[in-house]
């Protein structure tokens, strides 16, 4: 008998560089969501967002609930700047949108922004993951393929932008003014 071929391990993926050089205060602007879900069996929504920096709790700050949330609960805007400090070049940004919910404080979309990103700065909407798994493993019960759709329209300064970053930024910046 021959011996079986010896097998590779699997592929590691590759580690990313921690966060490094001096620490910033980037600016943030969340504008405003389309496409949200209802936080509540009533159908309503008191939506408000959290930005932080990936295993930087300290860095958390958030909008406040939506102005607009009786109106247009599946399309709140903010309108709110946030000043997100510690953030270093490698940094990656987290937005989470919660339904404020004494009782639950519903999860109804989280994003997060790459390192890259991060670095040259972002303008436009960024797509909120499904929350459907999370809902579940709270024993919620949500219908499969509902408002999947769901977007955050967001304005980030970059942390250490090129040249050809800051044209791009101020180009969307016109098209989003």
């Amino acid at each position: 008998d021959a011996p079986a071929p010896a097998s590779s391990p699997p592929a590691e993926e590759p580690q990313k560089p921690a966060p490094s050089g001096p620490e910033k205060t980037v600016t943030v602007e969340i504008h405003s969501a389309r496409g949200l879900r209802s936080g509540d069996a009533l159908g309503s929504s008191q939506p408000f967002c959290i930005v932080e920096l990936a295993g930087k709790s300290e860095s958390r700050c958030n909008t406040g609930v939506a102005g607009n949330c009786a109106e247009k609960p599946s399309a709140p805007w903010w309108r709110k700047t946030l000043e997100v400090k510690g953030c270093q070049t490698g940094d990656e940004m987290i937005f989470t949108v919660r339904d404020k919910d004494p009782i639950m404080g519903n999860l109804l979309g989280t994003v997060s922004l790459s390192a890259e990103q991060v670095k040259a700065g972002f303008i436009g909407e960024l797509q909120l993951l499904e929350t459907d798994s999370i809902l579940a493993e709270k024993g919620i019960m949500v219908e499969k393929g509902k408002n999947v759709e769901a977007f955050l329209l967001v304005k980030v300064e970059g942390v250490d932008p090129t040249l050809a970053d800051n044209a791009s930024y101020a180009a969307l910046a016109t098209k989003y003014a």
